[in-house]
């Protein structure tokens, strides 16, 4: 059994335990890079493909080259690109084959300073 003064002690031992692990985990998790996790076009395209490759294939690479915009300096918006119609002519000038694409193109929006994905979506 404790007496009155261990007792005292140990209460008062896990208060500042408590205390000190709280700021010693508080500094290690507050680092914030200052242009956000997300800094800059590159790093949004490679999150896209690693969110992207997994729900629609390999085919995504059949957009490239991926789009990016920066909205309101807030939220990175990643897309890919449509591919043209277009004919092949030879040396006569006779139209020899038509090549059509089809399908529609992925899409996701993240936030800049965190990486959260506000959305995902392919469009037909």
């Amino acid at each position: 059994m404790l007496n009155i003064k261990e007792f005292i002690f140990l209460i008062v031992w896990l208060f500042f335990f408590k205390i000190s692990f709280s700021q010693s985990f508080k500094e290690v998790n507050d680092f914030f890079p200052e242009n956000g996790y997300v800094p800059d076009s590159t790093t949004a395209i490679k999150i896209a493909e690693a969110v992207w490759l997994p729900i629609y294939g390999k085919g995504i690479y059949k957009n490239k080259p991926f789009n990016v915009e920066l909205i309101g300096d807030t939220i990175w918006h990643v897309y890919g690109s449509t591919k043209k119609s277009y004919y092949e002519i030879n040396e006569k000038g006779d139209t020899i084959a038509l090549h059509l694409t089809s399908g529609g193109i992925p899409h996701i929006w993240l936030r800049k300073s965190d990486t959260k994905i506000i959305k995902v979506i392919h469009s037909k």
